[in-house]
């Protein structure tokens, strides 16, 4: 049975790996790096479990949130005059069908 002690030391010693993968994934540390800084740690779980690691790490921290508003009215816009564009291609397109086919 695990006493209280080693699991705060557990946890504290993942979050302490959370956080290097993350400033690999922030781009604050390569992963040479972190690699160099998990050889030297005795806890740290084989570098070779990295990409495993990092695949739990965004799994685990990447947030669902919704489109910020501003974005989501940008793209109705330009949908929107791409959809106008279409149909006065297509009513040009008609016109000069109707116009050469007489």
């Amino acid at each position: 049975m695990t006493s209280s002690s080693d699991s705060t030391q557990e946890k504290m010693h993942d979050k302490c790996v959370e956080e290097m993968v993350q400033s690999v994934l922030d781009g604050k540390t390569s992963i040479e790096e972190l690699k160099a800084s998990m050889e030297d740690c005795d806890d740290c779980p084989e570098p070779d479990n990295l990409e495993m690691i990092i695949k739990d790490c965004l799994k685990n921290k990447v947030e669902k949130k919704c489109c910020p508003e501003k974005i989501i009215q940008e793209l109705k816009l330009k949908i929107g005059i791409a959809t106008l564009v279409v149909i006065g291609l297509v009513l040009n397109f008609k016109i000069f069908h109707e116009a050469f086919t007489v």
